[in-house]
């Protein structure tokens, strides 16, 4: 066990459900704006020099498109998978420490690859209670539901009362930045734009820099350009990181362990967020 603890960065969990409701109140007092929610997209290509995007709901036409939608494309042969499904639980038992996170708990089966038990509790009865695997195959919604309930039978000695939310998701482990060539007036962002960092599957504070890079060249004059999420050294560092553990899964809980236990809180935090030096 290693147990951390930072007097400068706060562990914080923001509910999606009030992030997307912010974001529509403020597109909501924006003037021209419109937001067309249950439109679907066909195409995106770019003709001259407009971008011409085919939906459901009839054509539009842009001089520049941000486009974050997931691309669709296999993964390379082999490539990891984060992924995982979440229940946010409220349990018999008073179980849980609401001032300690659990980041990584590998003491659960590894049988499909390495996994992984996240924590983050509310109060003592309450809690997000997530089941990780990281393998290049994701696993039936079943698998993961029984493992979150072994896990808090066995490992935490109670039982589940209610499950209030669920959350489930595919993360890719492997840079997308090159993965397609946009047409010309196509600005790929998000995941999409390789945002995510393959080595831990964050992406959050890498989204909100690049986001704010791309609206900034929006409002500004000349054609908007992407931009790099991480430079070349760190996507080559994390590459080797993912060679290893695709060459030795067993090692993963090692290595992850010894990661939290030789570096100091700041320092892995600044990792997480990809604003580290190469030290």
């Amino acid at each position: 066990e290693v147990l951390h603890r930072s007097d400068d960065h706060r562990y914080e969990h923001l509910r999606a459900d009030r992030f997307y409701a912010e974001a529509q109140s403020q597109i909501a007092r924006a003037s021209g704006v419109e937001l067309r929610l249950g439109v679907q997209v066909s195409s995106v290509e770019s003709v001259g020099e407009v971008t011409r995007i085919a939906t459901d709901a009839g054509p539009i036409e842009a001089a520049v498109v941000v486009d974050t939608r997931p691309s669709g494309e296999m993964a390379p042969q082999g490539a990891l998978l984060q992924h995982f499904l979440g229940q946010e639980i409220t349990t018999t038992d008073p179980v849980f420490d609401p001032h300690t996170a659990t980041l990584m708990d590998f003491d659960v089966s590894q049988e499909d690859g390495i996994h992984f038990v996240y924590v983050l509790p509310f109060t003592a009865t309450r809690a997000l209670v997530e089941s990780t695997v990281l393998s290049p195959h994701p696993l039936g919604r079943g698998a993961y539901e029984a493992r979150i309930q072994d896990y808090v039978a066995n490992r935490l000695g109670t039982r589940v009362e209610s499950v209030d939310y669920v959350e489930q998701g595919i993360i890719p482990m492997h840079p997308l930045v090159e993965a397609s060539t946009p047409s010309r007036g196509v600005i790929q962002a998000g995941t999409l734009g390789g945002a995510v960092k393959p080595s831990s599957g964050y992406a959050f504070h890498t989204i909100q820099r690049t986001t704010a890079t791309l609206a900034a060249s929006l409002l500004g004059r000349g054609r908007p350009q992407s931009t790099r999420p991480r430079s070349r050294l760190d996507g080559w560092l994390d590459a080797i990181f993912l060679s290893f553990i695709r060459s030795h899964p067993e090692r993963g809980p090692e290595v992850f362990h010894r990661l939290f236990q030789s570096i100091e809180p700041d320092v892995l935090v600044r990792f997480m967020m990809e604003r580290a030096s190469p030290a």
